[in-house]
């Protein structure tokens, strides 16, 4: 047999397995009627509160008017809140409410058991290297 291009093409491999993930994640998202997209937001802002659109949209790595309909939606289920930027009158700080902050730490931990359950049967060493590589790619292809 000859070289299947689907067994090594690294898009097609990291495609497939993307979609698998957003699949799982999705149904597990689904009770909670949060999408993987505004989960994002939510995870986010969990690790760091008080931070404005763009640079939000930079560590998601989306762009800032994708994001904006996320984060109007996060707000209208009351999960965030935006405050005006005391530096800048053009723009705004993103904060979650009580209601939004409960929620994502509930959600990280689903999650982290999506990664558990991903990652059966992968030793720690291979994940490291996973990581590096996956990190690699991304950092050639974003030249």
């Amino acid at each position: 047999m000859g070289f299947d291009i689907n067994q090594r093409s690294i898009g097609f491999l990291l495609t497939r397995t993307s979609i698998a993930n957003k699949k799982v994640l999705n149904r597990v998202l689904l009770p909670y009627d949060v999408t993987p997209e505004q989960y994002g937001v939510l995870n986010r802002l969990c690790l760091k509160d008080g931070i404005s659109q763009k640079q939000l949209s930079e560590l998601i790595v989306r762009d800032q008017t994708s994001i904006g309909k996320v984060l109007d939606k996060l707000e209208r289920k009351e999960l965030i809140l935006r405050k005006d930027d005391p530096s800048d009158r053009r723009a705004f700080l993103l904060y979650l409410t009580p209601k939004g902050k409960e929620l994502a730490e509930l959600l990280i931990t689903h999650v982290e058991a999506i990664h558990t359950m991903a990652s059966e049967g992968i030793s720690d060493k291979d994940i490291e290297v996973f990581v590096r590589v996956i990190n690699k790619l991304y950092s050639n292809l974003s030249k």
